[in-house]
């Protein structure tokens, strides 16, 4: 449980910070059609009011948990949550949970994931609007040839149902190749029998028939990536030997398949340790302008692709709760880290953590000092 003398403390400053960005913290989530968009700054990037929190990180509870707890949960400055379901049965680890199955040759039935299912849709958000459904390129053991492929189309269709039955935002989809390597040409079982551009015409086939299962059923769904089309041609490999080589050719099938009011938002995790406005201004460019130059639908990329940041809190090889001076960042650091950030992306910005955790009383309170003070606008 939260220490209740942390939220104390804070909660007088949270409701101040609230009001002063536009919005209550005892209203109601709003509906789809209640969604204000982001209004672009002249140089396309979004006032900082627009921008979101989202928390995911090693700690970040069950819905079950979120359920029974989102009183207090939602007292700390975050729009919302990356959640995942926890299988009814099954491994008690991530090898349990439907984003580490999806990409793979089972097609995932919701009756097996029913527990947390039925405990997110009971969830009485309120503060906390903008929650999604983690979607991991995990096991990633699917040739993008396979006819099996289509459990993954299967899976992803299902997400999608998930999402809205829940009342959820979107997907959070994963790219990074945890155990199977689907976006590396070499590591395909076929890659003998198909030539690595007959590759790319199937992985963005495969792109246009994942978004197609996602938005199905018609309602307005998001996408945040961890990483996109940066993270490949910035490595400077050739995209045939590249570790990512296939994912560029992915990420413009998902454009070519975008219904008008799909957004995608480019997470780029590269910002996990950014601490300047040079780096986020740079990053924000190569996300939204040179990235142009790396995909092949320049003008469906320009209608809904965006950028956004992940920021890791406790990056590093040390995490030190009593001197802040050993970590990564320091609250003041972490702060103004963040504050540069909600002021460049588009509309997100994700927190992450591995070793510290936001939701048991472990995260020292200036860090929630500092991440409540980068919301405010000065």
């Amino acid at each position: 449980m939260l220490r209740r003398q942390v939220l104390k403390r804070l909660a007088a400053a949270m409701y101040t910070g609230c009001i002063l960005m536009g919005y209550g913290c005892g209203t109601s989530a709003p509906t789809d059609s209640q969604k204000a968009p982001s209004l672009p700054r002249s140089d396309g990037s979004t006032p900082q009011s627009s921008s979101k929190l989202i928390e995911l990180g090693w700690g970040t509870p069950s819905p079950t948990y979120v359920k029974a707890h989102i009183q207090e949960m939602e007292q700390l400055p975050f729009d919302g949550l990356v959640l995942d379901l926890k299988g009814n049965t099954g491994p008690a680890d991530t090898r349990g949970h439907f984003s580490w199955n999806v990409w793979g040759a089972k097609a995932l039935q919701a009756s097996d994931y029913s527990e947390t299912i039925d405990a997110l849709q009971q969830i009485q958000f309120k503060r906390f609007t903008e929650n999604f459904l983690r979607f991991n390129i995990a096991p990633g053991d699917i040739d993008w040839h396979d006819e099996r492929f289509r459990t993954v189309l299967a899976n992803a269709k299902l997400a999608a149902h998930l999402v809205r039955q829940c009342h959820l935002t979107g997907l959070f989809l994963d790219t990074e190749q945890y155990r199977g390597k689907a976006f590396h040409y070499p590591s395909q079982p076929h890659h003998q029998e198909h030539s690595f551009a007959e590759y790319q015409m199937q992985v963005r086939q495969r792109g246009r028939e994942f978004i197609q299962a996602l938005t199905a059923e018609g309602a307005a769904l998001t996408v945040l990536l961890t990483w996109g089309y940066c993270y490949v041609f910035q490595a400077g490999k050739p995209l045939d030997t590249a570790h990512y080589g296939l994912l560029p050719a992915f990420l413009d099938g998902l454009l070519d398949g975008a219904t008008p009011d799909t957004l995608i938002f480019d997470g780029w995790e590269g910002a996990y340790g950014y601490k300047t406005e040079q780096n986020f201004q740079q990053a924000y460019d190569n996300l939204r302008h040179r990235s142009l130059e790396w995909t092949g639908v320049q003008e469906r990329f320009r209608r809904h692709y965006r950028a956004s940041f992940g920021i890791w809190v406790d990056n590093g090889k040390v995490w030190d709760t009593q001197d802040f001076t050993r970590n990564y960042f320091t609250p003041t650091a972490f702060e103004q880290a963040v504050r540069l950030a909600l002021n460049r992306t588009d509309r997100y910005v994700w927190i992450y953590s591995e070793k510290t955790r936001w939701w048991d009383g472990s995260m020292p309170s200036p860090y929630i000092e500092a991440l409540t003070k980068a919301r405010q606008p000065r």
